[in-house]
């Protein structure tokens, strides 16, 4: 990771590596396409190096992205994981940049502030901490839930996936209702649940519990996620 902003000059490398608590806590992953040549253990099915160059491989599956600080890559591969919409990024904690009002805000499920700075590893087997704190971001449903019941200390805040209710929201509405209070993801003054909630629960109870309308409106948020909506899974 580039971090010469800080003025930090053992920081100034784009070959900080993810320490494995934070893989074992949040894996398994398909595809890290920022992986250095030589890494200390596998952070998923499959690698891209620099040598690859990942931003114009094809993407499939759970993305890690632990990406270079520098500017400009920085913003290219948190774009494309954005437009894939099924992964997590560690990212430098800097809410006020263009990265995060640009793109995390409106298109990522959801945050973790994380509590500790991370002490990465570095190449040559040391770890080190930079002048920041770091947080992780989640793109689709799937890994908004990882995220959320990871265990990692921090503050989660939910971003975007909530279907507001109305009159197509189904009997078993006292179901999910009941399981986002548990969770917390309830809203009750804007009367909103999330996406990721009401797909589970319906999944649990059956489509027969719920009306064609929200069946097909759940269908079509989950499609929008990436991801297709089916009763019988």
């Amino acid at each position: 990771m580039d971090t010469r902003q800080q003025k930090n000059k053992k920081a100034s490398s784009d070959e900080w590596y993810t320490p494995k608590w934070i893989i074992d806590r949040l894996g398994p992953f398909a595809l890290d396409p920022c992986s250095p040549k030589v890494r200390p253990f596998d952070t998923a099915i499959r690698h891209y190096s620099k040598d690859d160059d990942g931003l114009v491989q094809p993407w499939k599956g759970r993305v890690w992205l632990n990406p270079p600080y520098s500017r400009v890559l920085l913003r290219q591969f948190v774009d494309k994981l954005a437009d894939h919409n099924d992964g997590i990024a560690l990212l430098v904690n800097r809410t006020d940049n263009l990265l995060f009002q640009e793109v995390i805000f409106p298109k990522a499920a959801s945050i973790l502030f994380m509590r500790h700075r991370v002490k990465f590893l570095r190449p040559d087997g040391t770890t080190g901490s930079p002048f920041f704190g770091s947080c992780l971001v989640a793109f689709g449903v799937y890994n908004d839930r990882i995220l959320r019941d990871c265990g990692i200390e921090g503050k989660y805040v939910r971003l975007n996936g909530f279907v507001r209710m109305d009159k197509s929201f189904p009997d078993s509405a006292a179901f999910i209702l009941q399981r986002s209070a548990a969770a917390g993801t309830f809203n009750s003054q804007q009367a909103v649940v999330s996406v990721e909630d009401a797909y589970f629960a319906l999944k649990m109870k059956g489509a027969e519990d719920c009306t064609a309308a929200f069946a097909d409106r759940i269908g079509n948020v989950m499609n929008e996620a990436g991801k297709s909506f089916n009763s019988e899974d």
